[in-house]
């Protein structure tokens, strides 16, 4: 019996990787990706490529029995993907697939969410077990380009300042993780969970920038129209700008909020406080 990730040479599939390396487990695990020359690690590597043959992709879930499938890098055709791997999944014998989707798939308004809610949906009716990992948004979404922000003097947004829930990567690969080992043991384990970490707001998020810097940063509230723009301007293609644009509007909606203990559960801690990770990021940079 082992554990598949797809995605092991992407950010999140890295952290699963590490997640697993730190828990010293005897349980076969094995990363999954388009090139196996991206991934570094002591775990079984092989190729999965989403555009692959159905029968390449099925002899390279052999002996897996639980699948995390973390959502593809491609929108657009994410859909797709996870259809072909889930397809391949349930002709290779996996009982059990771990998805990546996003906060409340069903119903929000998140410009992400129609191919996470088409997912969830194929997952329903594939005749596999799943548990949905609902997940909010990275922190790092926010404090990775923390440096410009300083030197701008500026957090730029259009969610009205509004308050947000967001984890850590390495927070939502544990979660992943857990889930998994709890299904392959056959233990006790949800069928969806809503993950966020802690709460604030961007005011709060800017102040405290602000305190670890030594030097004013405020919140910067643009419409969705300008802030796509200045998305571009930054370098970002017109579309995946126009996606993060529109889903920090419907942040400004409450749509990257959650008031939920889920990812608490998962992993058996406290989520990473928000305010110490803006102190590490702040301190990385200045």
């Amino acid at each position: 019996m082992s554990i598949a990730i797809t995605g092991a040479s992407g950010r999140l599939g890295k952290e699963i990787l590490v997640s697993f390396y730190e828990k010293n487990l005897t349980t076969p695990i094995i990363a999954l990706a388009r090139d196996p020359a991206k991934v570094t690690t002591n775990f079984e590597v092989r190729k999965f490529d989403y555009d692959d043959e159905a029968e390449s992709l099925k002899s390279a879930l052999s002996g897996v029995s639980v699948l995390i499938l973390i959502s593809s890098s491609t929108i657009g055709t994410r859909t797709k993907h996870h259809k072909a791997a889930i397809e391949a999944a349930k002709a290779a014998g996996v009982h059990t697939i771990v998805y990546t989707s996003v906060l409340r798939a069903p119903t929000t308004t998140l410009a992400v969410a129609p191919e996470h809610k088409e997912t969830e949906d194929v997952l329903k009716n594939s005749g596999l077990k799943y548990v949905l990992l609902r997940n909010g948004w990275y922190l790092e979404n926010w404090t990775g380009g923390i440096a410009g922000s300083i030197a701008a003097g500026g957090i730029l947004g259009s969610n009205k300042g509004a308050a947000v829930s967001p984890a850590t990567r390495k927070d939502y690969a544990d979660a992943a993780t857990s889930a998994a080992l709890l299904a392959l043991a056959g233990k006790p384990v949800k069928s969806f969970y809503e993950l966020g970490g802690t709460t604030f707001k961007f005011t709060e998020f800017a102040e405290e920038v602000s305190k670890h810097a030594g030097k004013p940063v405020h919140y910067v509230n643009l419409s969705e129209v300008d802030y796509k723009a200045k998305l571009v301007s930054f370098g970002l293609p017109e579309a995946f700008a126009g996606i993060l644009a529109a889903s920090d509007a419907s942040a400004g909606e409450g749509g990257l909020l959650v008031e939920s203990t889920d990812l608490e559960e998962l992993i058996g801690r406290k989520p990473e406080d928000w305010r110490k990770h803006v102190e590490k990021s702040v301190k990385a940079v200045v």
